[in-house]
């Protein structure tokens, strides 16, 4: 494949969504968006942003939406200055700001930076860059097939085969937030598309644990060709071992705050008693990990500093 075959599809990175993961996680899954934006467009692929985004006062959407109704329900008893989330035109629902710049290789981007012709957001013009907005949950196959540049073999197409006729094959792998949400409904939709799919498993994100595991280990693999690849074999895949030195660090906390459904974890938040002896022996057996920690605060009646478990607060937490 040549390079323009080649898409990464970042998944609804709005501020309205990021502010449900917690602040830790915040900002572990933007620095690690950040670097697979930055290996895109090092090696100048494509790179598509999708979002949710909806008019004022929400006109068009259903008032019984499932998932989106109650906002139109709300925004009609209040209006638009206080209920305006995914609302085109707030800050809230525009695509987070440090990703388009890693992107368009643009450290200063305009205040109006979503109006920006898509063309001209690459300074160095190996590399494209496209936002792909929806009014609904799924994404719209006409849309989704052109923003990935999957284009209709004209010289063949016909009645019954113009939903499958393709001039191809485009590699598009995906990244960004939700898990359950817009992750799992892309790559369903570009599977129908005839694309290869992939994801990163340490650069998608959801606030529901239990709900991101179970769509990354069952749903997922039914529709993409590889759901294992980290970010640090991505960019091993892509030759990028400058950017890999670069941000190592990073991508050693990205992995370890992969959870693996294979092995239970513990932490040890230094409150004393037994717990070190407990620890030792579970992580002689191979099915026990340890998951890392963080500085918690400074315990002064027993001068001794307390740790709280990253990301993940259904670890084995003493």
């Amino acid at each position: 494949m040549s390079k323009s075959n080649f898409v990464l599809l970042v998944c609804d990175a709005q501020p309205d969504l990021l502010k449900s993961l917690p602040d830790d996680r915040r900002q572990s899954a933007l620095a690690g968006l950040r670097i697979s934006i930055e290996a895109a467009r090092t090696a100048g692929w494509t790179i598509v942003f999708t979002g949710v985004q909806f008019e004022k006062k929400y006109e068009g959407l259903p008032n019984q939406h499932k998932l989106y109704g109650g906002f139109k329900r709300l925004n009609a008893k209040m209006g638009d200055d206080k209920v305006h989330w995914f609302m085109r035109g707030y800050p809230g629902a525009d695509i987070e700001r440090s990703l388009v710049s890693a992107a368009a290789a643009m450290p200063d981007l305009p205040e109006d930076f979503q109006k920006l012709d898509v063309e001209s957001m690459s300074s160095c013009g190996s590399h494209r860059v496209k936002f792909l907005y929806r009014q609904q949950h799924l994404p719209s196959e006409f849309d989704l097939r052109e923003a990935i540049g999957l284009k209709y073999d004209l010289d063949n197409i016909n009645a019954d085969t113009a939903r499958t006729s393709t001039v191809g094959p485009v590699k598009v792998t995906v990244v960004g937030l939700k898990t359950g949400y817009a992750i799992q409904t892309h790559c369903q939709a570009l599977c129908d598309l005839g694309a290869q799919v992939n994801v990163i498993k340490d650069c998608i994100f959801d606030d529901n644990q239990a709900r991101h595991d179970a769509v990354l280990n069952y749903i997922l693999p039914v529709y993409c060709e590889d759901t294992s690849e980290t970010l640090e074999v991505f960019l091993e895949g892509l030759d990028l071992q400058d950017l890999r030195k670069k941000h190592q660090s990073q991508l050693s906390a990205l992995s370890r705050n992969t959870m693996d459904p294979r092995y239970r974890y513990i932490t040890d938040c230094n409150r004393g008693g037994h717990f070190p002896l407990y620890k030792s022996c579970l992580l002689e057996k191979e099915s026990w990990r340890e998951w890392p920690d963080q500085e918690w605060y400074q315990n002064n009646l027993v001068l001794s500093i307390l740790f709280n478990v990253i990301g993940q607060w259904r670890c084995f937490n003493h």
